[in-house]
């Protein structure tokens, strides 16, 4: 599962760069064209294979990831360009793909759910102790800290992805998974969609004395 999962911070380390590379030569309406394209043309095979029943719940948004997104705009926020901002973001992928297996391996070692609440402490430990702290200290050791933060919690946050699925399937057994994951999916899908424009706001307001 691990491996598998792990694709989805391949994808982000590969198109974190292209994204920015079509954000400078095309412009951000042909941008979102092409990549909403090349979602359409990559989940066309997934929609149909998948029932839907499980699609539901797959498709909602992913809040574990919701600190990660604001990684370029913190990164331009603290001096750096908006390139350097985003090859962050794609070492931040790499890091979270390399993660999935880990986790994934130590979960079947030390037991999934012994990894998931761990890897999960880790993950919130990391924003109040070193996002945070760089928000809160002074620009010289801003930088240092969100470094940190970036490091901590792509790795600590892959855990959630590689071992959530079949700790969902463990608990409440398999032919409950859909039903449950769904649910699940849908709760966090709410706190993103309410949850973004208030990270957002805060950012700003805490941005704006650098």
């Amino acid at each position: 599962m691990g491996f598998i999962l792990a694709g989805g911070g391949t994808g982000g380390l590969i198109l974190s760069p292209v994204i920015r590379a079509l954000l400078s030569s095309v412009g951000g309406r042909w941008t979102l064209r092409l990549y909403a394209g090349f979602n359409l043309i990559a989940g066309l095979p997934t929609a149909w294979a998948v029932p839907w029943s499980q699609f539901a719940g797959s498709s909602t948004a992913a809040g574990a990831q919701l600190p990660l997104s604001f990684i370029p705009s913190y990164t331009v926020i603290l001096g750096l360009s908006a390139s350097k901002g985003s090859n962050l973001l794609a070492a931040s992928n790499a890091i979270n793909a390399v993660s999935r297996i880990l986790t994934g391996y130590a979960g079947d070692r030390l037991g999934r759910q012994n990894t998931l609440v761990l890897t999960l402490f880790l993950a919130a430990s990391s924003v109040f102790a070193f996002w945070l702290s760089s928000v809160l200290t002074t620009t010289s050791s801003s930088l240092s800290l969100w470094l940190a933060f970036t490091v901590f919690y792509s790795f600590s946050a892959g855990g959630y992805y590689a071992l959530f699925p079949a700790l969902i399937a463990e608990v409440f057994g398999i032919r409950q998974y859909a039903a449950v994951n769904a649910f699940i999916l849908f709760v966090r899908g709410l706190g993103t969609m309410f949850g973004e424009s208030r990270w957002r706001a805060a950012a700003r307001e805490l941005g704006g004395g650098k």
